[in-house]
């Protein structure tokens, strides 16, 4: 008969050995989720329902395929006019959250997409200084990197193909910054842009999970036991 312990031992085994498996979850934004970010094309607030440029735009096609045959209302074109280091965007996940990869769909178009970008977070947000009086909402406080610069591919096809990017940092954050760091082209506009953004975190349960599953399995234990024992009086 196996003993209380041994079962006890076998079934946290199994409970650990459960946890690399789980599979990754989408975040679920909306473009609401932008808060901050520079002014877009056409110098127009970053998240402005009057711009099809806005950041907002980068959460709007969170499933199937991206297409950017009208890609002027689901793109976002930050303004070059204030240099590549003003392109970003601030992002409020709605909750704390460990992240473990972004998808990254790229403009099409060579002259209006990203080449390399980075992505930080922090647990904390802060008035973003204006812009040639444009505001540009919250930005994150006391940033943490989670990926410096980071080289992204672009083509002309369409559908829009996404990139995607491990992140391993394990703690919980809230708000990110995506920053478009240049430009794949040096014709056209040069101006930095991106079509879609998809943000994944592991759904590995909580502790308290593990141990209320520990639990059940030892209360079924015991119940079982009794029974047989019971049984064989």
């Amino acid at each position: 008969m196996i003993s209380l312990f041994r079962f006890a031992a076998l079934t946290g085994c199994l409970i650990l050995s459960l946890a690399p498996i789980q599979a990754q979850s989408l975040i679920t934004l909306t473009p609401a989720s932008v808060i901050g970010g520079s002014p877009v094309f056409h110098q127009q607030v970053y998240n402005s329902g009057s711009s099809v440029y806005q950041a907002g735009n980068i959460f709007n096609q969170q499933s199937g395929t991206v297409n950017m045959a009208t890609q002027g209302g689901n793109a976002w074109f930050p303004d070059d006019t204030f240099g590549m280091s003003n392109r970003f965007v601030t992002i409020d996940l709605g909750a704390s959250y460990v992240l473990s990869s972004i998808q990254i769909f790229n403009s099409n178009q060579a002259d209006r997409a990203t080449g390399s970008f980075s992505l930080s977070a922090g647990n904390s947000i802060t008035a973003a200084p204006t812009t040639s009086g444009f505001s540009q909402g919250q930005a994150v406080s006391s940033p943490t990197t989670l990926l410096g610069a980071t080289a992204l591919t672009n083509s002309t096809f369409n559908p829009v193909s996404g990139q995607t990017f491990s992140i391993t940092n394990a703690t919980a954050y809230r708000y990110l910054t995506l920053t478009a760091i240049d430009f794949p082209s040096s014709g056209g506009f040069v101006n930095a842009g991106l079509a879609e953004v998809r943000l994944y975190s592991s759904a590995i349960p909580e502790p308290s999970t593990y141990a209320a599953i520990f639990g059940g399995a030892v209360l079924g234990f015991v119940v079982w036991n009794r029974r047989r024992a019971a049984l064989s009086v």
